[in-house]
């Protein structure tokens, strides 16, 4: 990378820039409680607790097979990315060429620090969704080990249903960051192009991923509050602080079986 301009470096300092500050804002940082993965994360809780009042559990044994396909699908699809980034480092193709016969200014910088960097991001990106599938795969297992409803062991049922909700949470978590490097990889793709090129696409894909964290349709769909279902519209404001609250019609059902006294 020793051949990189000044401007090569530059882009990619913003890149790098703009990763780190998305993943503090959305993984690590204050604001993370006010994300749509952590609103989700509360809606999963939620769901869990309505299985377990269920006798009949196959639509949640379905939406479980449904999670793990999903992870599948983006595992093997990461895998062909990495497949095609090493196809990059044995080509005979000469980019430069290519650059100049599109119109684009010429490039200049190497490109085969860049397939490098695709390679490892895509690596990145197949090993969440590897590690996620089987995570998924371990939540099918906890599920199932979740006691009936009118058993007596109340603890030990409410344990068993607080590790499956833990364990679905962050499966979830980790698919999260694998899709969010695959959004990630595009304007590194772009970099060939020059680094004009990593920096405008890079702040674009992090406004849009941005948005989509804190102010989407998705956001405001999860902020609605009770009420507000008939009204034909929601207030597409900040953070209800009520809205992560337990208002499902089992919820008495929950507290006078002693779930809410337990662990």
């Amino acid at each position: 990378m020793s051949n990189f301009s000044v401007y090569d470096w530059l882009a990619f300092g913003w890149f790098l820039s703009n990763v780190a500050l998305y993943s503090f804002l959305v993984d690590w940082g204050p604001t993370r409680v006010y994300t749509l993965t952590a609103r989700m994360a509360v809606e999963r809780r939620r769901w869990l607790e309505e299985m377990a009042m269920r006798e009949t559990r196959i639509m949640d044994v379905n939406i479980g097979s449904g999670l793990q396909n999903g992870t599948a699908f983006f595992a093997s699809s990461s895998l062909l990315a990495i497949g095609a980034a090493f196809t990059l480092l044995t080509t005979d193709l000469d980019f430069d060429a290519l650059i100049t016969s599109m119109g684009l200014p010429h490039a200049g910088a190497p490109w085969e620090p860049k397939a490098l960097l695709l390679m490892g991001l895509y690596g990145y990106a197949f090993f969440k969704f590897g590690w996620s599938h089987r995570l998924f795969n371990y939540c099918s297992i906890l599920l199932g080990a979740v006691p009936a409803f009118d058993t007596p062991h109340r603890a030990e049922r409410r344990l068993a249903l607080e590790k499956a909700i833990r364990m679905n949470i962050v499966a979830g978590a980790q698919f999260t960051r694998g899709l969010r490097a695959i959004f990630m990889s595009v304007p590194l793709l772009l970099w060939f192009a020059g680094p004009l090129f990593l920096a405008a696409s890079i702040t674009l894909v992090s406004v849009v991923l941005m948005h989509r964290q804190f102010n989407s349709p998705p956001m405001r769909v999860l902020q609605l509050a009770l009420g507000e279902q008939d009204a034909g519209g929601f207030d597409p404001g900040g953070f209800d602080a009520g809205a992560g609250q337990d208002t499902s019609k089992n919820a008495d059902n929950r507290a006078s079986a002693g779930w809410d006294d337990e662990l």
